[in-house]
């Protein structure tokens, strides 16, 4: 069962962000991940999310949270002309639960919740590293689109 975040399901949300952050802390050393850092970071998406008409979606299983999908409806930059898309912030399946459908499921549910508003591009992003994720991507029919580079300065 997929549905939009409730406050009493705030703890296992923030587990969830916290094994998200663990796995890119893995991938890339400049990832923090502890709870304080979980709590800013929903906090923040909160505001984002209801200030750009975006969703927060968990999915549940037997009563228990196996999922979390943040989404927020963005303005194109103006170099790519008028319109809108639907950025998926973060899309996480618990530990245990990956490998059952669910990623699909909650990137249906953005995909639905873009339509349903008009909404003719979903965009992402995600650590190049993470070859679980990119792959997960790539199957969902999203391609590749655009490297971001970093460099870090001795300082």
């Amino acid at each position: 069962m997929i549905y939009e975040y409730q406050s009493d399901d705030y703890n296992e949300v923030i587990n969830c962000l916290i094994e998200l952050q663990t796995t890119e802390s893995l991938l890339e050393s400049t990832r923090i991940t502890n709870k304080d850092i979980a709590e800013l970071y929903f906090k923040e998406v909160q505001s984002k999310s209801f200030n750009n008409s975006g969703k927060i979606f968990v999915s549940k299983k037997d009563n228990i949270i196996t999922g979390l999908l943040i989404i927020n409806i963005e303005e194109n930059e103006i170099y790519e002309g008028p319109g809108k898309h639907l950025m998926i912030l973060d899309i996480v399946v618990k530990y245990g639960f990956r490998n059952l459908g669910i990623g699909k499921k909650l990137m249906k549910k953005a995909e639905t919740f873009a339509v349903e508003n008009s909404i003719a591009e979903i965009r992402l992003y995600t650590l190049i590293k993470n070859k679980v994720a990119l792959d997960f991507y790539r199957n969902s029919g999203y391609r590749d689109f655009g490297v971001a580079l970093t460099k870090n300065l001795n300082i």
